[in-house]
């Protein structure tokens, strides 16, 4: 036995549904008097490019060298005792 269901495609869609996916709805006077938009999407910022990233680079990479530069040290200073 098998059932079929028909949707209608006539149906009005909601112009303030299309809100919750960071779209703007159709009609900015659909909204219901009393009832205020609020934005949801967020400010992501901008990410480093060119110079600045760069710089971003080196100060990790220079980070790391210390960080195995200090290890190394301590291994010459007591070789006894491993980190």
């Amino acid at each position: 036995m098998s059932t079929t269901s028909t949707i209608s495609t006539t149906e009005k869609v909601n112009p303030t549904a299309l809100a919750d996916v960071g779209e703007e709805p159709v009609d900015k006077g659909a909204v219901e008097q009393g009832k205020e938009q609020v934005d949801t999407t967020e400010d992501v910022g901008e990410y480093p490019s060119g110079f600045r990233l760069a710089m971003v680079i080196l100060a990790l990479v220079l980070a790391v060298f210390l960080v195995a530069l200090d290890l190394v040290s301590r291994q010459i200073q007591n070789p006894d005792v491993f980190c």
